[in-house]
């Protein structure tokens, strides 16, 4: 999906994004594709997007690929229970810190480093910030995007296809959606 339609989010969450995203359902075949097959994929993926963290161990790619299954769920349902579920099985401590120049409170979250934990407390972090709720997954291709509209209200991953990669999902759900009047009309 071209960034020309789908701006990045903020910070970290990012790389959750992108996480996310190596399930996707492609505009050349329709058809679910997971870029996650192989160990290989996910040392691909911590390669291009993790460079800067220091990954202590990466779990097998069956416990990735449900934290992502479980993820991409809590966006769409917008329930945490499983995301705690996880919490449980990777804890982490809070860390407290003075930043800037009026030692300004922060929070950080520490953890084991290990792949999953590293992406939980990426996701964590955007719940406190409140940037969490602003991910959400296209209701036609899935393609989890950042909705960066004033009021939230964003549905659709695009309204144009601008690049060769792009979708308009949002106008073909439109002109579907105008079709099906057309067919109430005419019985």
């Amino acid at each position: 999906m071209s960034t020309e339609t789908n701006p990045p989010a903020p910070g970290n969450l990012e790389i959750v994004r992108g996480f996310l995203n190596t399930w996707q359902i492609p505009n050349s075949t329709r058809k679910e594709t997971d870029h996650l097959t192989a160990k290989s994929d996910l040392i691909a993926f911590t390669q291009k997007f993790m460079a800067g963290y220091k990954i202590t161990e990466i779990e097998d790619l069956e416990q990735v690929t449900r934290l992502r299954s479980d993820l991409r769920e809590s966006i769409t349902t917008k329930d945490m229970h499983k995301i705690n579920k996880w919490l449980d099985t990777y804890p982490f401590r809070i860390e407290l810190s003075t930043s800037g120049e009026k030692g300004t409170p922060k929070v950080s979250y520490k953890s084991n480093n290990s792949f999953c934990s590293l992406i939980l407390v990426m996701a964590l972090d955007s719940v406190v910030e409140g940037s969490w709720e602003r991910l959400k997954a296209c209701p036609d291709c899935q393609w989890v995007f950042y909705d960066h509209s004033r009021n939230k209200s964003k549905v659709w991953c695009g309204m144009y296809a601008k690049s060769k990669d792009g979708r308009a999902c949002g106008t073909i759900a439109k002109v579907n959606r105008w079709r099906e009047k057309q067919k109430g009309k005419t019985t």
